[in-house]
């Protein structure tokens, strides 16, 4: 499979627009929804940031991509970490499951700072090239002389995938499903470019959420409770 600056804007064409939409809707219709609607919109943010990087690589313009790819990397190691527990917090109708959600929120936020500052506070953590067609991010990580990468990957898969695998709320369960399957299709296809192939692919996902927004009432209404509503 071959990725490029085409596909990259291509799909923050569809995502942009496709993200106003849902804001557009719950804002209206269901507020709780506002944090799930904006994730499209915010998944077209970061595949701009992409296309603007394949560019940039293939211009060698070096300060142009190293900006580029930590606006790539603000999404993929703080923004996902600390928003999607978030967006399943705020619809989530079980009392210790919402707060359960929340502190996976807070550790995020921590976990994603700590992935994401040091690269702003040493430049040269960061650099990227293009392996196979698609962009590897080499990073230097603070957890490198105490955590094997391969650790901080699952601590971070943990982190965004539980609180929608966890949700009551069906559609949420079946949104978190797709995002696991293309966790681990990434992880055993492109583990050479695992981040920006896996954040290609959350963005496709991220697309079943306009069904989602526009069954917000029939979501709400199959609610299921395993624990029963606090």
């Amino acid at each position: 499979m071959c990725f490029s600056a085409t596909v990259s804007f291509a799909a923050s064409a569809l995502l942009v627009p496709v993200g106003f939409y849902c804001i557009n809707k719950t804002y209206k219709a269901d507020k709780q929804y506002l944090a799930l609607a904006a994730i499209p919109f915010l998944f077209g943010v970061q595949q701009a940031f992409e296309g603007g990087l394949w560019l940039a690589i293939e211009d060698s313009a070096e300060s142009r991509k190293h900006n580029l790819a930590l606006g790539f990397l603000f999404f993929a190691d703080f923004l996902w970490p600390f928003l999607v527990p978030i967006a399943s917090a705020v619809i989530e109708k079980n009392k210790r499951k919402r707060q359960v959600f929340l502190f996976f929120s807070f550790i995020g936020g921590l976990f994603g700072l700590s992935l994401f500052l040091p690269l702003l506070i040493q430049p040269d953590w960061l650099s990227v090239q293009i392996i196979k067609g698609s962009i590897l991010y080499q990073l230097v990580q603070i957890y490198d002389a105490i955590i094997p990468r391969p650790g901080v990957r699952i601590i971070y898969v943990i982190i965004v995938s539980v609180p929608f695998l966890a949700s009551t709320v069906h559609n949420i369960r079946i949104l978190g499903i797709f995002l696991l399957i293309s966790i681990i299709f990434s992880a055993l296809l492109f583990s050479y470019a695992f981040v920006s192939v896996w954040c290609f692919f959350a963005a496709l996902i991220s697309l079943y959420i306009v069904f989602i927004i526009n069954n917000c009432d029939s979501a709400l209404k199959g609610f299921r409770s395993i624990d029963g509503i606090a």
